[in-house]
């Protein structure tokens, strides 16, 4: 937990904690990489082992909570899953271990890419080729837009006009 602080890359900043990440990620001792904090270095982890065949997804959640004042909320970001129809912790724990999940600090995701859920992967040619990406959001408080990252960094913002609880996103790549 708390491996990595920041908006940069934790690989320009020496690693902050979790200097063993890469040869644990190697070995396969690891598939979860902790993103509770506010910051996005997280987020550019996950990308660069993404981007080198490496499984790994994002979770989050309190794990301690020592001072009332200097920390979130407990409950403030969670880790979801897509878990099918029926609604287990072995199902839960199976499908983040699968990466088919993400955290949010409140806004749920569904999000997929060429028909693909996220952590299953899409094998392009070297020519490359065209992916329809499809996402839903819901919120309870209202949204002004949504962002889509890519290694790390915003590659897409969607504007919501109005007081938005919602949005469809589609949008060919």
């Amino acid at each position: 937990v708390h491996p990595f602080g920041g908006n940069g890359d934790p690989l320009e900043s020496g690693l902050g904690g979790a200097k063993a990440f890469p040869v644990d990620l190697a070995l396969g001792t690891v598939n979860t990489v902790d993103s509770s904090g506010s910051n996005h270095s997280a987020l550019i982890v996950v990308g660069h082992a993404l981007n080198n065949d490496f499984p790994v997804a994002l979770s989050a959640g309190e794990d301690s909570s020592t001072s009332l004042q200097l920390h979130t909320l407990l409950g403030s970001i969670r880790t979801y899953a897509f878990v099918g129809p029926k609604l287990t912790a072995r199902a839960w724990m199976d499908s983040v271990a699968k990466g088919r999940s993400f955290t949010s600090n409140g806004p749920l995701v569904e999000f997929s890419v060429g028909s693909r859920l996220p952590g299953e992967a899409i094998r392009l040619p070297a020519a490359g080729g065209t992916l329809d990406l499809e996402a839903r959001i819901w919120s309870s408080e209202p949204l002004t837009k949504a962002a889509i990252y890519r290694n790390g960094k915003i590659w897409k913002e969607f504007p919501l006009a109005g007081k938005q609880e919602g949005a469809e996103i589609h949008e060919r790549v």
